[in-house]
């Protein structure tokens, strides 16, 4: 696996009780790569603060935080760069208890509160951030102010006028229309 673009780690033995507070950024270089990584023409800024323990000293880590991004994002109507800001709450636990066999491992019956496995003794900070950025990111985006012409809007689309029922081919009849 290659090395994240973005990469802040803590070793978790160096964790205490006590919150360790951190605030991260990303340089220029690291917004570059994660654009590349991401299929974006920009990533103008990313930072992130944590907050991380080792309650007791045990095996679970506990990491709340928050990141904001400004990313330059490719509107799906108009096909135009335009600037968005991304911002989320990060809130995890990790284990450093050796993990189950994956073939044992029921994902329909996972517990979303059951800590997730810790490798390695380093918790990457950069990663996390850059990993709940990718899931933050508008997977439709489009620009403000920006609607989809009639012939091709979507029933959930909230331009669209409760009376008009869409119609499936009127895109295809439009284009017909222009030749």
């Amino acid at each position: 696996m290659p090395a994240p673009e973005f990469s802040r780690p803590i070793p978790v033995d160096r964790l205490g009780d006590a919150v360790r507070s951190k605030r991260i950024e990303a340089t220029p270089e690291e917004r570059a790569a994660l654009a590349k990584r991401f299929s974006l023409p920009a990533i103008e800024e990313l930072t992130a603060d944590f907050a991380v323990r080792r309650p007791n000293l045990g095996p679970i880590v506990t990491v709340d935080g928050r990141f904001r991004a400004f990313v330059v994002q490719i509107c799906v109507v108009s096909l135009e760069p335009f600037s968005a800001s991304v911002e989320d709450e990060i809130s995890l636990s990790l284990t450093l208890d050796p993990v189950v066999d994956a073939l044992e491992i029921d994902m329909d019956a996972a517990d979303p509160d059951e800590p997730e496995p810790l490798e390695g003794g380093r918790l990457d900070l950069g990663e996390l951030a850059a990993q709940h950025l990718s899931l933050a990111l508008d997977p439709h985006p489009r620009a403000p102010g920006v609607a989809l012409p009639d012939e091709v809007r979507a029933e959930d689309d909230p331009d669209l006028e409760e009376d008009e029922p869409p119609n499936p081919f009127a895109a295809l009849a439009a284009l017909k229309r222009e030749k």
